[in-house]
Formats: C-alpha cells, structure tokens, sequence
C-alpha cells in the first residue's frame, strides 16, 4: 500500500479529508470517486504512479469520512469549492484527474470552468454534462427522486455493489461504504448531480485531454 498522508481542511460547513503522497515534481493526480463511496476506491491503481508524482485523494463532503454539518445538505456547486480550494492549498496549476461516475462529473465541471488547472481526464462511467439528453433521458431524469424513495434501501445497496463490481471484495467494499449513508443523504447527492448537466453541444470537449467518456451513473 502507497504510504499516504491524512490531512483534513474545512471549507462551507464540511471537514474534508483527504490523503496525499508528495512527489519530487510539480505534477499532480487527484483521485475523485463516485458517489457513495470513497477515496479507497483507488488504491490498488496508486502503485502505478511513481515518486515524481504527487497524488491526492479524497472522501468527498458527504461520503466516507467527510461527514457534513448537521443540518446541512449536499451541493454539487459545494464540493466544486472544495476541490478549488484544495488546488489553492497545493498551489496546483495543472493536474490529471481520474473521476469515476460523480467525480467524472466533476472532473468535467473543473474543465468546463477552469479549463486551465487540468492538463489531462480519465473519465469512467459518467455521464456527459454538456451532452443533449433523450426525451426519455428528460423523462428519467424528472422520475428519479421519487424512484430512489420508493426504492428499497437495502436493495439498491445490494444492486449497486453487484453492479459496481465483477469480484467479491469490490463488491462487498461498496456495501460497505452505502451502509454507512443515510438513504434520504444518498438521494440528496444523485440529485444535486443532476445540476452540473447542461445542454452545450457546442462546448469543444477535447478528446486529447479525456480518455474513457461514456454514459453511466
């Protein structure tokens, strides 16, 4: 295991930890995972980084360690601050970052902002943001937070793990980290997601800066 640093900053109602290994250079990789899990997501792919490389991964507001204030609520545009004012600690002026569902989103909405701090994308499974939506993807999209209170709490863990997951240690890692949130918290972030999806077919997404885009959760 790559021997990593806990540190933690406070930013709008939030203590957001994070892990960091310090590089000899200026290049950074930031580590934003999905939603409902946390920063462990990755760490069988850290080993890949060599000495040069800083990294930096997070529990995003909301998920894993990073409990929110009581009373507060998950903002899409809130953990957009964080990760601004975690580049700021830093003094990062350029990184690759490696998003997974929820944090492909918000890989996409650094870019679309400050297209100046990212030199390059892995985006998995996520959705597009400035891509045109369906009827259908319309539709879905105005049904998904009464589906998600209808839908069985445990259910949705067990469908999720499986989904996310084609070994058994993944699986049961993402069942963990669902169970340790609140249904009505977990809603609360799918839907605040849905805020960063824009219609803006002619935003130039460079395909030489984004590797793996497609449509997912």
């Amino acid at each position: 295991m790559v021997n990593l640093q806990h540190k933690i900053f406070q930013n709008k109602g939030c203590n957001i930890h994070y892990w960091y290994r310090p590089g000899s250079t200026s290049n950074y990789v930031i580590f934003l995972h999905g939603a409902g899990c946390d920063h462990r997501m990755f760490e069988p792919q850290l080993t890949i980084f060599d000495y040069s490389y800083n990294l930096l991964l997070w529990d995003a507001r909301g998920h894993g360690l990073s409990k929110l204030d009581s009373g507060n609520k998950f903002h899409f545009d809130d953990m957009l601050g964080d990760f601004l004012k975690l580049c700021r600690i830093y003094q990062i002026e350029s990184t690759v970052l490696i998003g997974q569902s929820m944090g492909g989103n918000i890989a996409q909405e650094v870019l679309y902002q400050k297209p100046e701090l990212i030199s390059k994308l892995v985006l998995i499974d996520c959705t597009r943001n400035t891509g045109r939506l369906s009827i259908t993807e319309r539709l879905m999209l105005k049904l998904t937070k009464p589906i998600l209170y209808c839908y069985p709490w445990k259910m949705l863990i067990d469908q999720s793990a499986n989904a996310c997951g084609n070994t058994q240690a993944v699986k049961e890692y993402v069942r963990r980290c669902f169970s340790q949130m609140k249904k009505r918290d977990f809603i609360e972030v799918m839907i605040s997601l849905t805020t960063c999806l824009r219609e803006d077919e002619a935003y130039p997404f460079s395909q030489t800066r984004a590797a793996s885009l497609r449509r997912g959760g």
